[in-house]
């Protein structure tokens, strides 16, 4: 690790990155792109890492919309969460402890949740290369001009708590499956 603030040394940029999705979009490969932060370690995490409490659990469970009575959709989901990052082809994680200063109580347990579950770390990519996604206000545009190549022309599945038909759209896009 270079300095205290970094929890991983990551060799793949988000420019690379950007890249592998063109290519295996462009070359029709399924590629699985997860996201793994905060909110997914205390669900995987709690009550396999000692400092998880449990006041963080059940508001991460009020936030994924999961009853705190439905025990066994709880176990669902948690199972389902470590299969996706055992099975995903590149992991987005929180490389640093602390980002524009700010940092979480939980980041401070994400290499303990990756030793513990023994995820495959040269997957890990920055979580943060959604931020190449970012549009420019005033003309609707994205950004970075590969991941507007990557949002262009397509059909796309979705999981997200924001409604992107319309913007999607500006690009000749459509939404296929939306979660």
């Amino acid at each position: 690790m270079n300095n205290q603030n970094t929890i991983y040394n990551i060799n793949i940029s988000n420019q690379d990155l950007l890249q592998i999705m063109i290519d295996k979009v462009n070359n029709n490969i399924p590629a699985s792109f997860i996201r793994k932060s905060d909110g997914e370690n205390v669900i995987i995490g709690y009550r396999n890492i000692k400092g998880i409490k449990l006041k963080k659990y059940l508001k991460k469970l009020r936030h994924f919309n999961i009853s705190y009575f439905n025990i066994s959709f709880q176990k669902f989901f948690r199972n389902e969460l470590i299969n996706s990052f055992y099975g995903a082809d590149y992991i987005g994680v929180p490389i640093k402890q602390n980002y524009y200063g700010y940092s979480s109580s939980v980041r401070k347990f994400e290499s303990n949740i990756t030793e513990y579950f023994k995820f495959d770390t040269t997957k890990y990519v920055d979580n943060h290369f959604q931020l190449e996604f970012v549009k420019n206000k005033d003309t609707n545009m994205l950004n970075n001009p590969m991941a507007q190549e990557l949002i262009s022309n397509k059909k796309i599945g979705l999981i997200s708590h924001f409604e992107l038909s319309k913007f999607l759209s500006k690009f000749n896009s459509k939404i296929v499956s939306n979660i």
